[in-house]
């Protein structure tokens, strides 16, 4: 794997992992906690499922340590011959019948 394959990989894995990470731990507001008498209406331009508390900055560190760490299992497995991109279609060919 090229300089160029290996970032393309890391870009694609951190977009894959920052969606599935964006949805843990988030809470909506509460008109009891924020103090607002707004008796459930909610405020101009807020969505009533905005998070209080998104905690934006937490979630790319996570995301870009567990983008990391899964990009180094990948490069890994090209670099000490785990995984064979020829061997894969060869397997395949052999079992396919034209």
């Amino acid at each position: 794997m090229n300089w160029f394959t290996g970032i393309i990989v890391y870009l694609l894995l951190w977009w894959v992992v920052i969606f599935c990470v964006l949805p843990f731990g988030n809470k909506p507001e509460d008109d009891e906690r924020t103090g607002d008498n707004t008796n459930g209406i909610t405020p101009n331009g807020n969505a009533k499922s905005a998070p209080q508390n998104p905690r934006i900055k937490q979630k790319f560190i996570i995301t870009s340590l567990v983008a990391g760490a899964i990009w180094l299992l990948i490069y890994c497995s090209f670099a000490f011959g785990w995984f064979s991109w020829a061997e894969l279609i060869r397997s395949y060919n052999k079992d396919l019948e034209w």
